[in-house]
């Protein structure tokens, strides 16, 4: 099934628990869509399971991220930290989408939080402007969807 997703997507979204980090679904996912040459975005969900996360429903994460306490913030640095070395281990430079520099290398995390929809709007509008950069001689303007979810 993620043999034919890979091959099916423009563009992908992989979702990592941000305490549990890389499971060995997501690093094969990681591995299919490189092999592939697929532009990929990380979701690091579950940002509410971080130690004294006060939510703050459908809003932006950075602006969520900035009204917790100092150790909740350490907290989320050291998680994003652990996630971004188990990703250099897949070979996958990645960062935080506000500190994106060049697409053509970095691979972008967004952290969200699927319960509350913390960092969703971030999610939505990133994976849109990044699709908008990356794949600019692929996009064209449809009056009909055309699209595959895989779960």
């Amino acid at each position: 099934m993620r043999v034919r997703g890979t091959s099916l997507c423009d563009i992908a979204v992989v979702v990592v628990d941000i305490l549990q980090g890389l499971q060995s679904q997501a690093k094969e996912s990681i591995r299919l869509l490189k092999r592939g040459g697929t532009r990929f975005v990380v979701a690091l969900n579950k940002v509410d399971k971080l130690h004294g996360w006060t939510p703050f429903p459908r809003r932006s994460f950075r602006d969520s991220l900035q009204d917790q306490t100092p150790r909740t913030q350490e907290h989320f640095k050291e998680q994003l930290q652990r996630v971004r070395d188990e990703l250099m281990e897949q070979g996958v430079i990645a960062t935080s989408y506000w500190n994106s520099k060049d697409l053509d290398v970095q691979v972008p995390i967004i952290p969200i939080c699927g319960k509350d929809g913390c960092g969703i709007p971030d999610l939505l509008m990133f994976t849109m402007l990044y699709a908008q950069c990356v794949l600019t001689s692929q996009l064209t303007k449809k009056d009909i969807l055309e699209c595959a979810v895989f779960e």
